[in-house]
């Protein structure tokens, strides 16, 4: 078997403890997921955790950063293994509502408590998620165009906007018991929005 060098063993670790802060920080929240919990979710000491990050805020930014790179890797592979461009961009929209209803309260409790510096950063990693989703709904209505489905006087802008909107209603700080209520109307009426969007959109006759 071939011997994993120094850097490889490294970054072995280093992996271990960011998805043992995913676990902590999804299960506990990001005020009540501590280094203690990491460590030994991780099965390593505290001081070891400490060689690979400086701060509960570090972890914490890296466990952030992967979470976006694997839920873009899942709804990309999602939609590109369907048929159809109205099945694509079904999926597409719908996808991302409950990954933001898992995940937001915690980026929001995590931002109210963050030094100036790592809140620039959040910030900047949640500009980049909204700007993946619209590079991908691009290349979907592009797709669409190219199959002759998207009626060609409609508006790539508006198209975008009106996803940008709906994503952005799920992002904002409401209490809890307003969030879920608010998430299950999001939930329950998407597929009317979406109905409403194709028909806009898609060639008829």
């Amino acid at each position: 078997m071939e011997e994993l060098s120094t850097n490889d063993t490294l970054e072995l670790k280093k992996a271990t403890i960011i998805n043992a802060a995913m676990e902590v920080f999804a299960k506990n929240g990001y005020a009540k997921g501590s280094i203690s919990d990491i460590a030994a979710k991780a099965e390593i000491g505290k001081a070891t955790l400490y060689y690979y990050f400086d701060s509960k805020e570090a972890v914490f930014m890296e466990a952030v950063k992967l979470a976006y790179r694997q839920f873009f890797e899942v709804i990309e592979k999602q939609v590109a293994s369907l048929e159809g461009f109205e099945a694509r961009f079904r999926a597409l929209v719908r996808l991302p509502i409950r990954y933001i209803y898992d995940h937001v309260p915690i980026l929001v409790e995590a931002r109210n408590s963050f030094p100036e510096a790592y809140v620039a950063e959040l910030e900047a990693l949640q500009e980049y998620g909204r700007q993946r989703m619209r590079n991908n709904l691009h290349r979907l209505f592009q797709e669409g165009m190219a199959e002759n489905k998207v009626d060609d006087r409609f508006s790539f802008e508006a198209l975008s906007n009106v996803v940008h909107d709906w994503m952005m209603m799920s992002e904002l700080n409401w209490d809890i018991q307003e969030k879920q209520m608010i998430m299950q109307k999001l939930e329950r009426e998407q597929d009317v929005l979406i109905d409403l969007v194709l028909y806009g959109i898609l060639k008829r006759g």
